[in-house]
């Protein structure tokens, strides 16, 4: 049976846990402003969503309504549902597959962004 021993405020152990801490808070206040970010970019409740027609999801994308309706035929990238027989495009998603594609470090997923930003502004210090 191992013994239990009290930790001081000058032991080395007890200096150890709160570096160990002070990095944990660190990284919690860079990461913080990234979820919030995060948070307001993805805040989407189903009755909340904003459907839109072909033609002016085309106009978001930047794309020809030809080639969104190949995308469509080939199942390729965005979700559709049929309402009064039209296909009507989730607003936010097409936004979010924009912005994605004008930054492209977000693509692998909102981890790469922070940790991304994390490094950068590292190299700025």
């Amino acid at each position: 049976m191992e013994s239990q021993r009290n930790i001081g405020f000058e032991d080395e152990a007890f200096k150890t846990i709160m570096n160990k801490l002070e990095r944990v808070d660190d990284f919690v206040r860079q990461v913080a402003p990234l979820i919030k970010e995060y948070h307001d970019i993805k805040k989407c409740s189903l009755a909340e969503k904003r459907f839109i027609s072909s033609k002016e999801a085309a106009k978001v994308l930047g794309i020809s309504r030809r080639t969104l309706d190949r995308y469509k035929k080939a199942k390729k990238v965005f979700h559709y549902v049929q309402l009064g027989g039209r296909a009507q495009y989730d607003y936010n998603e097409l936004v979010s597959y924009r912005y994605n594609q004008r930054h492209p470090n977000t693509k692998t997923g909102f981890m790469s962004k922070i940790c991304t930003s994390i490094a950068n502004k590292k190299k700025k210090k």
